[in-house]
């Protein structure tokens, strides 16, 4: 791997200490018409999401022409497809690189991810960064655009004697079909970029930073719009990586995931189930919603079996700004797998509770 240059540069923009833990970015170029794409990205995928990596490396897709243009994914973001591609020269896909370098392993194909090895990745994370990047993102109530929050400091001094610096965001979505979209059969796409923001050449920031600085940036754009057989907006399915990047060198210094908080209403319902003995009773199954509003607002749950019968219903219930919970029992509910509806003014979350007795 072509890390050299990397420790090299770093080590002469600082060699503070306090420098932060780097989140490594791995940018992979695949794509829905790509025969080798769909027998790789099942490999790598498990990769990156095993606990060895999960908290340490970030993975986003692009989707590009490679063999041919895609119907679904390229078609419909060819702008920013089509710059990050020609920023990297992708010769040939699936193709990736590592906080934007080009991991060669001495193969025939650098930058292949079936030649990449966990040492390339251990090696990316080992590098200190002089960043701390905090990101939020959150959506309008419509769900049509998404604005961006990122606050970046710097713990080291930064200060590339080349340096053409950018910050650059992506909102990234795993879409599931129940056919293949393209021609490779590929079902399942994890973390595919779907916009990027405020677009894919970035935000130009300063070129040099010494220890303490900091700057809040907001970043606001569209959102494609999604068919009926994605499954967007929600936690477990959309994130948005941002990352601070050198165009002179195409290094980056650090990235980060956004965490995501809601408009209007309500955030992400968190389900919890508990159970209490209470001798001689019986036992006592609850369900618990747990949500944050930022604004006080009148809310209603309800409860609906598989067939969409609703089996309970609690109304204008009055919360507050902050922290709420609300919790319903169950006793009255067969054992079955329920939908739970909650609605805060326009804004309606789901979820699944399962009910064991």
């Amino acid at each position: 791997m072509k890390r050299l240059f990397l420790i090299a540069a770093l080590a002469a923009v600082s060699a503070d200490v306090s420098a932060q833990t780097r989140l490594v970015l791995y940018e992979e170029f695949t794509g829905e018409n790509c025969p080798s794409c769909s027998s790789t990205n099942p490999a790598l995928d498990a990769m990156m999401a095993s606990s060895t990596n999960a908290t340490k490396i970030h993975m986003i897709k692009y989707m590009c022409d490679i063999p041919s243009a895609g119907p679904f994914f390229y078609m419909t973001n060819t702008l920013f497809e089509a710059t990050r591609q020609t920023y990297y020269n992708v010769p040939f896909a699936p193709f990736g690189t590592i906080d934007g370098f080009v991991p060669d392993g001495s193969t025939a194909y650098p930058g292949y991810p079936a030649y990449l090895t966990q040492s390339d990745l251990d090696a990316g994370a080992a590098i200190a960064s002089p960043f701390k990047i905090t990101a939020t993102y959150k959506y309008n109530s419509t769900y049509d655009t998404v604005t961006i929050t990122a606050k970046v400091k710097a713990i080291a001094a930064y200060a590339p004697s080349a340096g053409s610096i950018k910050l650059r965001s992506a909102l990234c979505k795993t879409l599931h079909f129940a056919s293949s979209p393209g021609s490779n059969g590929e079902t399942e796409f994890v973390n595919t970029v779907r916009g990027m923001y405020p677009s894919a050449a970035g935000l130009a920031i300063a070129n040099s930073w010494a220890i303490g600085d900091s700057q809040t940036y907001i970043l606001k754009g569209a959102v494609i719009s999604e068919t009926s057989s994605a499954i967007p907006h929600t936690a477990t399915d959309t994130s948005v990586a941002v990352w601070i990047q050198n165009d002179a060198d195409k290094i980056i210094a650090q990235s980060a995931i956004a965490a995501r908080t809601f408009p209007a209403s309500v955030n992400e319902i968190e389900k919890s189930i508990t159970a209490c003995n209470i001798f001689p009773n019986p036992t006592r199954e609850t369900f618990t919603l747990a949500f944050n509003a930022e604004k006080a607002a009148t809310a209603s749950v309800s409860i609906f079996d598989a067939v969409g019968k609703r089996m309970n219903r609690m109304e204008s219930l009055h919360i507050n700004e902050g922290s709420n919970t609300v919790t319903l029992s169950t006793d009255m509910l067969p054992a079955g797998i329920y939908n739970v509806q909650l609605q805060v003014e326009n804004t309606v979350e789901n979820t699944l509770l399962t009910v064991v007795k």
